[in-house]
């Protein structure tokens, strides 16, 4: 009969390797929701355009605040390595809600929070729960991020670890 500790010590070993990696991930933000939605499920939502907005500002190691509309970004403190000119455009080509943010490919330490009106969308609800969503410049969903909605105030909160253009989705 063969002895199942060959076996036990293999397993160990992965497990205790496994423990000992030194490769991180982001740190989940409190209160972030899991992500759940599939890309396929989704698609942009039914928004009408907001009026075209360009706001900026200059944000650095101790967060900041940039309202883009009816849209709001925060950076928290610690989420960037050095000052930065943060640039937002909304109401670009008739996309409805989506924002492109810049510089393109800034990445964050911590996630960045963007909450979206939804006021001006249709057609979401309990059955098509709203998702903030990376896109390219034609709203093709390429990744759904972690998302919040909230039903009363007509918004969805996400989480963002880099900038492009997001959007919302159900």
């Amino acid at each position: 009969m063969r002895s199942r500790k060959p076996f036990f010590n293999t397993i160990l070993g992965v497990v205790v390797a496994a423990g000992c990696s030194d490769v991180t991930s982001a740190p989940e933000p409190r209160n972030a929701p899991i992500q759940t939605a599939q890309v396929a499920n989704l698609s942009a939502g039914n928004c009408a355009s907001p009026t075209k907005v360009n706001a900026s500002a200059v944000i650095g190691k101790n967060g900041g605040v940039l309202e883009i509309g009816p849209h709001r970004l925060e950076i928290p403190k610690g989420a960037l390595t050095s000052t930065v000119t943060i640039t937002a455009k909304t109401g670009d080509k008739n996309l409805g809600n989506a924002v492109k943010f810049g510089p393109e490919g800034l990445r964050f330490r911590t996630y960045a929070v963007l909450t979206m009106n939804m006021s001006n969308c249709t057609g979401w609800g309990w059955y098509k729960v709203p998702q903030i969503v990376y896109t390219d410049e034609l709203l093709r969903i390429l990744e759904v991020q972690p998302s919040d909605p909230d039903f009363q105030s007509k918004t969805v909160t996400g989480y963002l670890t880099h900038f492009s253009r997001y959007a919302v989705a159900y």
